[in-house]
């Protein structure tokens, strides 16, 4: 059967979430519309008006580590070595959410990485989204965590004739997120001089194969500029008196979702269609200290690629219907919510996806414990930018996010999200 006639057993999803121009255009895009996005949102952060408890910065860093093979025949590899320029802030102001994440720093960094072998794995230019949180709570801060989130650019991805032994990475464009622990050695008036090691995951989430995804453990030195450095003063981080915990609240979520991705396993097929995945979800939750949202609830998915499997693969025994091709799980999620952005990070359990042993046992090693997880446990880790602040007490607070989505851990598809959270005000 040809796609004009498998298209119409699915149309009525299309006409329900979006419409087709709109589902076209995005399967025709990639992660560098992400990119844009990421890149805007930043700036649009950075440039909103400064408090008179909040110091804008520049951070200079350079990298020095090596990429870990997962695979094996992995492509040599060197010492990888670059360097990252940020732009940030770092607010130490009286508002609740700054004195729930202890007077936190978050900003924008953009950075270029080498590896000893840019003949095969070429070079990355990255965009991140990042934020530092500090455990010392009342006390001169030293310490810091940073978790980041954004995209990369690889100059070489794999190519079958001219680049053949990079299974690391499939496409141009990736995510990129990073994980790195720092510590203050030096405080001065207008600049603070730190070290730091952490881990890079670089990855396209499935939408272009072959998809190892990239892993890099790092060594950092950086300087960081201001025109008054508030760590200076370490009052300035001490928990603001005027800060009350907030009551807890109860909120419904409902999300949609268009994703895309490429049939098939880690390594293979190579080149085939981009296809949809769309999905809805709801859910109910509570909001504690109005920072922190735990919510559980159901989604539903589905995937344009398995509907075209089960029409045209005789050895897959399923009919031939929507509901075949469908996943729906029980969710169980938490958002950090960060002034208008909240980190989004969801797990749960597959209550019906026939499909997937059939894909599982076309593409992935009978390994049964694999099967297992990869088949009960999805996974969804992404980044959701609301209309309002929790400050401002809004009943209803619409949001748009970007996520990447995994069999376990596992990269399955990237997705656009559009939701809307209602709180109930008491």
């Amino acid at each position: 059967m040809d796609i004009q006639n498998t298209k119409n057993k699915y149309s009525f999803i299309c006409k329900i979430f979006f419409s087709e121009k709109l589902t076209t255009l995005f399967l025709k895009s990639s992660i560098k519309s992400i990119a844009k996005s990421v890149v805007c949102f930043a700036i649009l952060l950075y440039n909103l008006p400064l408090t008179a408890q909040q110091a804008k910065f520049i951070e200079s860093e350079i990298l020095l580590g090596g990429i870990v093979p997962n695979y094996p025949n992995y492509p040599k590899t060197g010492l990888s070595k670059g360097f990252s320029i940020s732009i940030g802030k770092t607010n130490f102001s009286n508002s609740h959410w700054a004195n729930y994440y202890n007077k936190p720093s978050y900003g924008i960094s953009f950075s270029y990485i080498e590896s000893g072998n840019t003949v095969e794995l070429g070079k990355e230019y990255g965009s991140t989204l990042f934020l530092d949180l500090s455990p010392n709570i009342n006390s001169k801060q030293l310490w810091f965590f940073r978790t980041s989130i954004g995209t990369t650019y690889f100059s070489r991805y794999y190519e079958k004739r001219t680049n053949e032994r990079n299974k690391i990475i499939g496409s141009h464009w990736n995510w990129r997120f990073k994980a790195f622990l720092f510590r203050d050695l030096i405080v001065q008036k207008n600049f603070s001089l730190r070290i730091g090691a952490g881990y890079i995951h670089s990855s396209n989430g499935h939408t272009q194969l072959p998809n190892f995804g990239m892993n890099a453990a790092m060594l950092s030195v950086s300087c960081r500029f201001y025109k008054d450095n508030p760590y200076l003063t370490p009052d300035n981080f001490n928990r603001s008196e005027s800060y009350v915990k907030a009551k807890r609240k109860h909120f419904f979520q409902n999300r949609i979702g268009l994703g895309f991705h490429e049939y098939g396993g880690t390594l293979k097929p190579v080149g085939g269609d981009k296809k949809g995945v769309y999905a809805i979800s709801f859910a109910y939750g509570l909001v504690f200290n109005d920072q922190l949202k735990l919510r559980s609830g159901f989604t539903y998915r589905y995937y344009q690629h398995y509907f075209e499997e089960i029409q045209n693969n005789d050895s897959v025994k399923l009919s031939p219907s929507t509901w075949s091709a469908s996943n729906l799980y029980w969710l169980l999620g938490i958002e950090y919510v960060v002034g208008n952005f909240a980190i989004d990070i969801e797990g749960g359990i597959n209550l019906h996806k026939p499909f997937y042993k059939y894909h599982f046992k076309q593409h992935e090693r009978d390994i049964p414990i694999d099967k297992f997880l990869k088949s009960t446990f999805p996974m969804r880790l992404g980044l959701n930018l609301y209309l309002f602040k929790v400050e401002r007490k809004k009943s209803l607070n619409p949001y748009v996010g970007v996520s990447i989505n995994a069999n376990f851990g596992q990269a399955d598809f990237s997705q656009l999200n559009v939701g809307l959270s209602k709180t109930i005000f008491r």
